[in-house]
């Protein structure tokens, strides 16, 4: 037999061997995801926190401005910043240079 058509021969009896091999390794079971795993499955339950713990957050800050705003709008004031440009209606006493409201 000539060496080329013995290493091809060698070469298939390879692969068929390791095909065999790979066939007899029993598979993994596949699971299916249940809500449970959220909680009692390490991989999910550092997301399933903080994702809960980002909801808590999300809501409380919802509330807290929405309650801001009623109270607000309860005694007739706007949530604006127009006072910064307003003048403070009295002098500034003490200064490191002389200055003058006029």
């Amino acid at each position: 037999m000539p060496r080329a058509l013995l290493f091809y021969r060698i070469s298939i009896d390879r692969i068929h061997s390791l095909k065999l091999m790979a066939s007899r390794q029993p598979s993994r079971p596949t699971r299916q995801f249940r809500i449970s795993q959220l909680i009692y499955d390490t991989r999910y339950r550092s997301y399933t926190i903080q994702l809960f713990a980002l909801f808590v957050f999300i809501a409380f800050v919802t509330w807290l401005v929405h309650n801001t705003l009623q109270n607000l709008a309860s005694q007739g004031k706007d949530l604006d910043f127009s006072f910064l440009f307003d003048a403070a209606g009295y002098k500034i006493n003490q200064t490191l240079i002389d200055y003058d409201i006029h």
